[in-house]
């Protein structure tokens, strides 16, 4: 054989072997958190004329790759790249996306209430977004938080759940929901459920906040805020999605159904849940050392017009720790023009009633201390109006947020074999304005704005006999003449870019707080006051400086003030904890006038 003829068989084979690698390949991408399609990803190849071809994922997340006879790139905003090769691709031809971590570049609010990246903002800061959300799929948003690791939650029932944040809980976490403090003037020192009234269904994402936030928020933010942010009303879409849940534990039933209709100068967002939450059931795998503990042994009923402790069959089912919720979400934006936004956003949680599960299993001389004890509906209305405008001259950005929030929250208990069932009713009505604006200097971004509030509450009980249904005035919670608590504050940041490894910001804010309230009736404690009063004033600051020397290196370093200004429930509550046994007494909360802010 010449060489002439070796060379030409050579470059046969070549040939032979280049177009037996070529082929058509069908191939799907999809994200590995949540198994959904991936559109629009870019696929780019060499084809078997050795051109360079790219193509686009379709709505399945679908691609025909053909003539392939090369390495595959696949590339999508958001995701990590991947390659392949083709007899990779012949073999799994479904591929599994994963989401690219840029963690100092995501959006953040809640450090200075405009958006700005993570990587500017000194404090620890973390976020939970909506795929998140989904992907841990809890029943309520006081789990989602206990699920997520970055809070600590507490809970004496169904029903419950406390947030707590490097050691502060309750009246000293601040919660804030599109922009408007959730906080009033009862939250109380002790555990909180009120988290719960907020619809994880129709969250955007969820910012946590660690440490002192009082410059940005006032009053209440010691251990940190935690920002929650409902969906936004999108312009030019229209869409909706639904979802069903249900858990064993117990016997939960969640159903959601949300949409988004939009044009091109009005868009509507909305979202309703309902949720149906049975008796809980715990494990029944337990360390003998604690012998029944986690065990309900038995409970109250009312058999015949006479209370009687009934053993419980399966000791692992709560009893009457069940109970009904619905959440509704509904948000209209105008846009009326390129610079001025206006949205309407109404929000309404309420529950049945939720009963104290710790409160009806306690014991007195080893029999029920309680027959009832429960809450009655938690209900919160939000109605806030958003005014946004672009390019004011003396400032990039402006807004105008006006809010009201009505909330109610009730009591209700009867002690073993006593006909006579004690009801407290607290109602709080809060009003609240915040004006921001935002203005870019150079190098330098200065926000500065006001904050007002103002807080009625209005606190009624009475006494009933159920078996008569004959009343009697109780002594209420809070005292029965009304109360009422008005703030005003001003705040200023500067965030300077000194370079671009190099940035430091400061702010300032200074609080005025007044409060006010009024005791009628002295028959059941004769206080020696009627009324009480304070006027509070704090001035908080903060600085912090921030270093990233390459990459994804930062370093920050971020020291600041905060307080919390005395609330009704601090200055003038009367509580009897009831807990008094045959050989103790229980526990009476008087008021004290004198309680100072916390700083």
């Amino acid at each position: 054989m010449t060489k002439r003829k070796i060379l030409h068989l050579f470059c046969l084979l070549l040939i032979t072997a280049r177009t037996a690698w070529a082929q058509d390949i069908q191939i799907q991408l999809l994200d590995k958190t949540n198994l959904q399609p991936i559109v629009g990803a870019v696929i780019s190849y060499t084809n078997q004329a050795n051109t360079s071809v790219a193509v686009l994922s379709d709505a399945q997340g679908n691609a025909l790759l053909a003539s392939l006879a090369g390495e595959v790139l696949i590339s999508m905003t958001g995701y990590r790249n991947m390659k392949y090769s083709a007899e990779i691709l012949t073999q799994t031809p479904k591929i599994y996306l994963s989401e690219q971590v840029n963690s100092l570049d995501e959006i953040v609010v809640s450090a200075s209430r405009f958006e700005e990246t993570k990587r500017d903002v000194p404090q620890q800061i973390t976020l939970i977004g909506s795929k998140e959300i989904a992907f841990n799929n809890q029943g309520n948003i006081a789990d989602l938080l206990q699920q997520s690791g970055q809070v600590l939650v507490q809970k004496s029932q169904a029903g419950g759940g406390s947030p707590i944040m490097r050691g502060f809980e309750a009246n000293k976490v601040l919660m804030v929901v599109d922009g408007v403090r959730m906080n009033n003037a009862i939250y109380r020192g002790g555990h909180l459920q009120n988290v719960i009234t907020l619809d994880q269904a129709v969250l955007e994402r969820i910012e946590i906040v660690f440490g002192p936030g009082s410059v940005m928020y006032g009053s209440d933010a010691l251990g940190g805020v935690m920002h929650f942010h409902t969906r936004k009303p999108q312009f030019n879409k229209t869409g909706a999605n639904a979802y069903l849940r249900y858990a064993s534990a117990s016997s939960e039933q969640v159903g959601h159904i949300g949409w988004n209709i939009a044009s091109k100068r009005i868009a509507w967002v909305g979202g309703v849940t309902r949720s149906l939450f049975g008796d809980m059931q715990t494990g029944n795998i337990r360390n003998d050392a604690y012998g029944d503990w986690g065990k309900h042994l038995k409970y109250a009923e009312r058999v015949d017009g006479i209370d009687v402790e009934t053993i419980n069959s399966n000791t692992n089912l709560q009893k009457n720790t069940g109970y009904k919720q619905i959440d509704v979400l509904q948000k209209v934006a105008f846009k009326i023009n390129d610079n001025i936004t206006y949205t309407i956003n109404f929000q309404y949680s309420t529950t049945t009633d939720v009963s104290r599960y710790d409160r009806l299993t306690e014991l007195a001389s080893g029999k029920l201390r309680f027959a009832q004890w429960y809450y009655g509906p938690q209900k919160r209305l939000l109605v806030a109006n958003h005014l946004e405008w672009k390019n004011l001259g003396f400032a990039d950005l402006g807004r105008l947020t006006l809010a009201y929030q009505d909330i109610e929250e009730s009591r209700h208990e009867r002690k073993f074999g006593n006909a006579n069932m004690s009801h407290r009713t607290e109602n709080v009505k809060l009003l609240t304005a915040n004006l921001d604006f935002s203005k870019q200097i150079k190098k330098s971004e200065l926000r500065y704005g006001i904050d007002i509030a103002h807080n009625k509450v209005t606190s009624t009980a009475f006494g009933e006999n159920i078996v008569t249904r004959v009343q009697s005035p109780i002594n209420t919670r809070y005292p029965d003449g009304g109360s009422t608590i008005n703030s005003f504050a001003g705040y200023f940041t500067h965030t300077l870019e000194l370079n671009k490894k190099l940035i430091a910001t400061q702010g300032l804010r200074y609080s005025i707080v007044n409060l006010s309230t009024k005791f009628i009736e002295k028959t059941f404690f004769p206080f020696p006051f009627s009324e009480a009063t304070q006027n509070n004033k704090a001035l908080n600051g903060n600085i912090g400086l921030i270093y990233m020397p390459k990459g994804e290196w930062r370093f920050a370093v971020n020291t600041a003030t905060s307080f919390r200004a005395p609330n009704i429930d601090d200055i003038a509550k009367v509580f009897d904890t009831t807990t008094g046994t045959a050989t103790t007494v229980g526990t009476l909360i008087v008021p004290n006038l004198t309680i100072k802010p916390e700083h």
